[in-house]
């Protein structure tokens, strides 16, 4: 707020000294979270600063980069995200089932500490061989090198990679590109993908060892280690998980479930909500904002499954008191739920509303 009082006058002085040289960042806010079980450290700049780097990184970093990218690479980038890859996932898995049938295998793969295991030094390598590599001994480089330079004061600030920060996300985003190509170049489109550092490749039986091979390469190349728990081969005839959804196709049409540990933290958090509601801890409302949240992360399982999922998930509101319910079976409105009844679900409309 206090930028935005003086809007004009602060973009007009930000202006003045990146163009005279002058710009300095300031030093970042730094604070941790944990987020499902893991401390993840976060070092984010300052609103003035931000301004500086998201008008880099959206005017003039995103579009050199991606242009460089594999069409399946999706993370942080516009038009892309977790759907799309999810949707890219289930359209490569029937693709490899009617390619190679019962020899059909998925390789998924994560790194290790994805973030704090990539040298700064090495990143900014990196942006800068796909923004500088079409423009070498044009006119335009030198204006290039010193945009980059400004990059520099993000994605160098530590010796590795940290989360927070616009332009490490998109060097984290590009640092796996060359292996990106490798498995295209090999498989040809529609046989890989990758969400950040989770990704996948469909490929033979027989193609299986050479894929896991060339993977562990490029990973040493790179100075990074495979998470070793979550890099596996199966048949396509079980159960995928990807992004947090199960995907199957064993009668040859793609099928989506919830994964069992999302439904299971959701169903802890929502009976922690309805104690803090029935102790006067919280408002009501907070029950409603997250049920219209967790409809949006069940819309990427499939139609049929939604509701057997949805009645699972939002149980613990079967104990809470004095919530008018609906029957599961029945369109019909049941009366308020007593303590002891069990046999009531709350009806809730498109935006979550009890």
């Amino acid at each position: 707020m206090k930028f935005d009082r003086y809007r004009a006058v602060n973009c007009i002085r930000l202006r003045e000294s990146l163009l005279s040289g002058k710009y300095r960042r300031q030093p970042p806010v730094r604070f941790t979270l944990c987020e499902r079980g893991k401390i993840r450290h976060i070092v984010g700049p300052r609103y003035k600063d931000r301004v500086v780097q998201r008008c880099l990184c959206d005017r003039f970093i995103v579009p050199m980069v991606s242009r460089s990218l594999v069409y399946t690479n999706s993370a942080s980038l516009k038009g892309k995200g977790t759907s799309f890859a999810r949707s890219r996932f289930e359209r490569d898995m029937l693709l490899a089932s009617q390619r190679y049938g019962a020899a059909a295998r998925v390789f998924q793969y994560d790194v290790k500490n994805y973030f704090r295991s990539i040298p700064s030094a090495w990143a900014h390598a990196v942006l800068s061989e796909i923004i500088l590599k079409p423009y070498q001994g044009r006119p335009e480089s030198d204006s290039m090198s010193r945009l980059l330079d400004i990059a520099a004061l993000y994605s160098r600030e530590s010796d590795f990679l940290t989360l927070g920060n616009q332009v490490n996300q998109l060097a984290a985003i590009a640092y796996l590109n060359r292996l990106d190509h490798a498995f295209h170049e090999l498989l040809g489109q529609g046989g890989a993908g990758r969400y950040m550092d989770d990704g996948y490749i469909f490929c033979s039986e027989k193609d299986l060892p050479y894929i896991r091979h060339l993977f562990l390469a490029g990973l040493e190349s790179l100075g990074l280690q495979p998470n070793v728990k979550a890099c596996f081969s199966s048949r396509l005839n079980r159960e995928l998980t990807f992004l947090k959804i199960r995907f199957s196709c064993a009668d040859g049409h793609p099928c989506r479930h919830l994964s069992q540990t999302t439904l299971i933290r959701y169903r802890r958090h929502l009976k922690s909500l309805c104690s803090s509601v029935d102790s006067q801890e919280l408002p009501p409302e907070v029950i409603n904002a997250s049920i219209a949240s967790f409809k949006g992360v069940l819309s990427g399982s499939t139609a049929r499954h939604r509701r057997a999922l949805e009645s699972k998930a939002l149980s613990p509101l079967r104990t809470f008191t004095d919530i008018p319910g609906q029957c599961p079976k029945t369109a019909q409105k049941c009366p308020k739920t007593a303590l002891n009844v069990r046999n009531c679900i709350p009806s809730t409309d498109n935006t979550g509303n009890i």
